[in-house]
């Protein structure tokens, strides 16, 4: 095992957790496993409804408008936002009129009002064009993983805690390690950038149970195991326990 593990033996098919057992620097450790799946942004519904308003005003605005610029636009949403802008109709409406009627290259228009924005909030993006076309409305990417994971990873660590709790097992071990099978970044997690894992850290840090465990550990399965990638990054260390010998 990459992180320094040995005699890795299977003891989940008793009641209650751990997962495993194993030794790290001659203590015996209690590791539980878990995967995190993304979950937050848009039901795909509301992503489409929202799509098929905007993509009628757009034609409605530049077709009606004598000498409109034309357009290639799209529209990102920030994972953090709960709904469409559809209650402020009125609103985006105006501001889209805007940015579809000013003239130059194009850029990003806020589309929310600003004491109702959620992070980046939902954003018009404009580039020109000889023709009209509209690319739909997504999830903003470029945000998405590192937001995901800091609502995610506390909620595992707290619903893993209180399962541990539960089981008939949560005094027989003094360490124990959660391995967080990472299933939104899908590939070697030290590509989010210092920026993101240190958000990704205090967010660990803070969640409720953190305290029942050693280490709390991102682990990704994504990567090409012929490179022997460092394919794990830990989010959370007690200062009372050994240290990882090596890291991301």
């Amino acid at each position: 095992m990459q992180i320094g593990a040995a005699d890795i033996r299977f003891v989940g098919d008793q009641h209650g957790p751990p997962d495993f057992e194993a030794k790290y620097r001659n203590e015996s450790i209690a590791v539980e496993v878990t995967r995190i799946k993304e979950r937050i942004g848009w039901r795909r519904e509301v992503e489409l409804a929202f799509a098929k308003q905007l993509e009628g005003f757009i034609e409605e605005t530049t077709n009606g408008t004598r000498d409109c610029p034309r357009w290639h636009a799209s529209c990102e949403y920030d994972p953090r936002e709960t709904g469409s802008p559809g209650k402020y109709d009125q609103y985006w409406r105006d501001q889209a009129r805007k940015a579809l009627q000013q003239r130059g290259s194009g850029g990003e228009f806020q589309l929310l009002p600003q004491d109702k924005i959620n992070g980046r909030g939902v954003r018009l993006r404009l580039h020109s064009d000889n023709e009209n076309s509209f690319t739909g409305v997504d999830i903003d990417e470029a945000i998405f993983v590192a937001s995901e994971l800091c609502i995610c990873i506390p909620e595992s660590v707290q619903n893993k805690t209180d399962k541990v709790s539960k089981g008939n097992r949560a005094g027989n071990y003094t360490r124990w390690w959660l391995v967080l099978s990472d299933e939104i970044c899908r590939s070697n997690p030290s590509a989010l950038g210092d920026r993101s894992i240190h958000h990704i850290r205090r967010a660990t840090e803070r969640a409720v149970g953190i305290a029942q465990w050693s280490k709390v550990v991102l682990l990704t399965r994504h990567v090409d195991p012929s490179k022997r990638p460092v394919h794990f990054i830990p989010l959370w260390e007690d200062p009372l326990h050994h240290p990882f010998s090596i890291g991301p």
